[in-house]
């Protein structure tokens, strides 16, 4: 009763003398449940009612309800308890305008996580189209009001909860909201809301993480939204959305979870584009380099063999699509120890970029002229040619800084690479400062337990103790030991690094 009374007289509501006796009466027909009587004094509190006057209301609605016979639940207690707070959030929708209305309705669709506000209210044609759709079913014309504006009125009922930059639904209230979805409109409120999640995803590629702080928001919708087009056929897939969710597990080297949705995402391509198309070929590429991460290199070299030989059809034999795919067959041929012809490979490719026939289209591929000098300096390392290799790797690395940045994972993988080849020279001072360098990037960039983290980890903790630096190598494998742990314990219990 007292939630009742003090929460609608904190808003612009005039007291009556019998809120004591009213808010009681209606606090035990709402059965005391916190989420429905939260709505209740909003509602009360927006409008400046009198609880009586709410109660009668309530009780309309509810007969409403009763006589729509809508089963939430199985059981019959928890269905009464839910027609209540659904009777409530109803009641207090009924006086919004249809965009706070879509609004609702999209963010059903998404996880039970914040949602970022930005989705919404940068995407105006995006959340157009979703009160768009509101209005064909209901007939309500869209009154130009702004997302944040509509979201505020939404806080206003209690109906939202807002921070600075984010917004949550309840589960209870996301349970309400996806029954009353008519069952023929639901694909079209799917591809609708994804969309707008499509729209506001960071245009650069998802692997790189400098985009994960959004991402990282998005992650969880982004998932819901791949869960629903996989389980409803009507749903269009969204390769968009499927490549950028496996883009970010890439790049924070959850490999399993990428397998998944490159899996996925290459009987899309194919069923939609065609065995023999380029959209087919990239998926390929991407089933292939998530294949290699978890070591099933045959799978892998195979994958990108399918990938070489398309794009050797569409675009000739000397292309540098051709020479960008090289790289990867050759790379899978390395890691089953055929090096004499992974080196072949790597010296093709390379000559396909340097020609002056594809000396513009080279120019533009930045990332995949790096990849095949910073590889054929790894495939000289395993030759013992390290006068040729310490000079590939250094070009590979200044490349790659002047291109991307020296905190660039592309930087940071010479920089290792570097320190790797120095070590095995046996020259500790100069590799010393660069695993340190690539140590300290990789833990702020990608992680303290990302895989390309632990291996510089790990490679420090070697030289130390080749060095003769006993207590520093110690301390370093156990740090070492700890996040390798702390790892393993949260891929056990289902909780992945974020």
């Amino acid at each position: 009763m007292s939630l009742l009374i003090d929460k609608a007289n904190s808003l612009p509501r005039t007291p009556r003398p019998d809120d004591a006796q009213q808010a009681c009466l209606l606090a035990e027909q709402l059965g005391y449940l916190p989420l429905a009587l939260t709505h209740a004094a909003a509602y009360v509190g927006e409008l400046d009612l009198a609880f009586d006057a709410y109660l009668k209301e309530f009780d309309e609605a509810l007969q409403f309800h009763e006589e729509e016979v809508i089963e939430y639940d199985s059981d019959p207690e928890n269905s009464k308890l839910l027609k209540t707070v659904a009777t409530t959030y109803f009641l207090s929708i009924d006086r919004l305008g249809p965009v706070e209305k879509a609004l609702l309705r999209a963010a059903s669709f998404l996880a039970p996580a914040p949602i970022p506000i930005a989705m919404f209210a940068d995407c105006p044609e995006e959340v157009n189209a979703l009160v768009g759709l509101w209005g064909e079913e209901t007939g309500e014309a869209s009154a130009g009001k702004s997302v944040r504006d509509a979201l505020t009125e939404l806080v206003h009922y209690s109906l939202i909860a807002r921070d600075a930059d984010v917004f949550t639904i309840h589960r209870m209230e996301r349970l309400v909201l996806s029954h009353k979805v008519p069952k023929d409109r639901v694909p079209r409120w799917i591809e609708a809301t994804r969309a707008a999640l499509v729209r506001y995803g960071p245009d650069e590629t998802a692997e790189n993480p400098t985009t994960w702080p959004v991402w990282d928001r998005l992650r969880p919708h982004a998932e819901a939204l791949v869960r629903a087009a996989q389980a409803d056929r009507r749903v269009e897939p969204s390769l968009t959305l499927m490549i950028g969710l496996g883009q970010l597990y890439y790049g924070k080297g959850l490999y399993a979870e990428n397998l998944a949705i490159d899996e996925a995402a290459l009987g899309i391509a194919g069923r939609v584009d065609g065995a023999e198309s380029a959209a087919f070929a990239s998926r390929q590429l991407a089933y292939g380099e998530t294949l290699r991460a978890l070591g099933r290199y045959p799978e892998a070299e195979a994958a990108f063999r399918k990938c070489l030989a398309i794009n050797e059809r569409l675009h000739g034999f000397e292309s540098v699509s051709v020479a960008s795919v090289l790289n990867y067959v050759a790379i899978s041929v390395g890691d089953q120890g055929r090096l004499g012809e992974q080196e072949d490979l790597l010296r093709k490719a390379l000559t396909i970029y340097e020609s002056e026939a594809n000396i513009d289209e080279a120019s533009a591929d930045k990332d995949g002229f790096g990849k095949i000098l910073n590889n054929l300096g790894a495939i000289l390392v395993k030759k013992g040619s390290f006068d040729e290799a310490e000079r590939m790797l250094r070009r590979t690395l200044a490349h790659f800084e002047e291109a991307f940045g020296r905190e660039h994972p592309r930087a940071l993988e010479s920089v290792h690479k570097l320190a790797v080849l120095l070590y095995s020279e046996g020259d500790y001072s100069a590799a010393e400062p660069l695993f340190r360098r690539a140590l300290e990037a990789r833990e702020l960039v990608l992680g303290s337990e990302h895989p390309d983290t632990l291996a510089t980890l790990l490679n420090l903790t070697e030289l130390l103790a080749k060095a003769g630096r006993t207590d520093e190598s110690a301390a370093l494998r156990k740090e070492y030991a700890a996040r390798m742990a702390a790892k393993e314990a949260r891929a056990h219990n289902g909780r992945l690094p974020a």
